[in-house]
Parts: structure tokens; sequence; C-alpha cells
């Protein structure tokens, strides 16, 4: 018994002298300046200022809504905010069909990417159908989110104010 105790007298005096050589580790705690800004949290995103629009010109209408994706696995604007304005032939007589268009021919709107808030600039009056291009690539026209019609809508030159709020749309 006595040799079990000198034995372990023994280990304990090698173990803490070993250690005594070793440099003295004790934790530190600096304070660290960050500039990374927090995106994801609710707090940041109240916190964004307000997305600000393009204006129309004098004597030209605006023409705003805001755009609700029914299925956006079915149909999902293009990359670069493809909801377009498109211009109806009002002596065609047929609102049943909304004339093919091509990129940089028609309005396209501005939109608040975080709302889906939509806004056309420098309007005419006319005859017009809203129409979203999808990332597939058709072109989908888009309806009145309240009756589900088609959103076609008349500008007339005596509409006053020259600001327009065309409602809630869909699409698909």
């Amino acid at each position: 018994m006595v040799y079990k105790l000198i034995f372990i007298s023994i280990i304990s005096v090698l173990v803490v002298s070993s250690c005594n050589g070793l440099p003295e580790v004790t934790p530190t705690l600096e304070a660290q300046s960050t500039d990374v800004q927090e995106t994801n949290s609710p707090q940041s995103i109240n916190a964004e200022e307000e997305y600000l629009f393009k204006t129309s010109e004098p004597g030209f209408f605006t023409i705003s809504g805001i755009l609700t994706l029914m299925d956006p696995m079915l149909v999902l604007p293009t990359g670069d905010d493809g909801i377009y304005l498109v211009p109806i032939d009002e002596q065609s007589g047929s609102l049943s069909t909304i004339p093919q268009f091509e990129e940089g021919t028609v309005p396209q709107a501005d939109v608040d990417e975080r709302t889906f808030e939509f806004v056309f600039t420098n309007i005419e009056p006319g005859q017009y159908a809203v129409v979203v291009l999808s990332r597939n690539g058709p072109q989908v026209p888009a309806r009145f989110l309240e009756n589900e019609s088609l959103a076609i809508f008349t500008i007339e030159d005596t509409d006053d104010p020259r600001e327009i709020d065309i409602g809630n749309l869909m699409v698909p």
C-alpha cells in the first residue's frame, strides 16, 4: 500500500513538473468590430428605405399595381422584371387575344422586388393589357385578382389624376 502511494506521488510530481515547462494559456476575449450587416433579420427589412419608383414626365400617365404569383413554379417573371404594358388595337373590336410583342418595343414596369409593386411611366392614352414575360419564355397575360378577367384597361386623355392604380393582378 505504501508503494502504491509512493508510485502515485511520483507520477503526480512528474505530471506537474512536465506541465511547468509549457507556456501558460489563459483565454482572452478581444472586442472585434464588424462591418457585416444583417440582411435577413426582420429589423433590417423593416428598416429599409422605401423603394423609389421612376416618375412620369408632365402630360403622361403613371400606371401602378401589385403582381401576385399564384404558382411561381409555373410562371415566374424573367430576372429583369418582365412585366410589360402591351397596347391593344381598339379598332380590332376583340379583347380576347393580346398581341405578342418583342422586348424593347413596349413599356416595361419598374418593380419593387420585395413587394412586387410595379409602375409604368410615361404612358399615353390608349387601351392596354398587362403581360408577364416568364422565365420559360411564354408571354402570360395578367388577370385582375378580384374577378380573374384579363388585365385590360383603357386610359382616356381626360382621365384625372394622371396616376392610375389598376390594383392587384395575378398570373397565371
